[in-house]
């Protein structure tokens, strides 16, 4: 399958350049990349500021996307619940790592009205689900064309994206730390 976003270019230039584009990975080398102005980098923190994308002034867009389940899950069905959306792949470290975080996220709040997404990117069936072998029982979802990432301006991957229980995003960032603290304030929100 043909991959058009700019995601293969990402990943070569962190490769070649020993990573460095996620906050997920800690080095003591900072790698520079000239990159356009809407792929900017957003630091990880407990509250860091929502880049400029297409949606920033509007709600998180909607999306039907197929579960590994044989679902179908539409994110505006889930209003009345703080959704993380977790944009990943198989083939990505940091991904991988974030993968156990997004579980305990999970674990803690599933019965507290949470769901978690992991929203696979560009990767077939059959290569998500050999991956993961059955570890995880966090909703995985398959963009498999990658428009939704493209709808959310993921330009790099780990990204998370936290949603209110309106269908507003609130936090935008490089893996799921932080998310925790964003979930904790939305769940004690009015």
């Amino acid at each position: 399958m043909p991959v058009s976003r700019p995601f293969l270019i990402i990943a070569a230039l962190a490769l070649m350049m020993g990573c460095g584009l996620c906050s997920l990975c800690a080095t003591d080398t900072t790698v520079s990349v000239d990159l356009p102005a809407e792929a900017t980098s957003v630091p990880t923190s407990a509250s860091p500021p929502i880049p400029e994308v297409p949606w920033q002034e509007g709600m998180a867009p909607d999306f039907t996307l197929p579960g590994l389940d044989g679902r179908m899950v539409t994110l505006s069905a889930l209003h009345g619940q703080v959704v993380v959306l977790d944009f990943w792949a198989s083939w990505c470290w940091p991904c991988q790592e974030s993968l156990p975080a997004l579980q305990a996220l999970h674990d803690r709040y599933a019965d507290q009205g949470v769901v978690v997404l992991a929203i696979n990117e560009e990767e077939d069936r059959e290569t998500v689900e050999a991956f993961l072998g059955g570890r995880y029982t966090f909703t995985v979802l398959l963009d498999e064309d990658g428009s939704v990432g493209t709808a959310y301006g993921v330009w790099g991957i780990p990204h998370t994206v936290v949603v209110d229980r309106q269908g507003w995003p609130h936090v935008v960032w490089e893996g799921p730390e932080g998310a925790e603290a964003e979930v904790v304030r939305l769940l004690s929100a009015p």
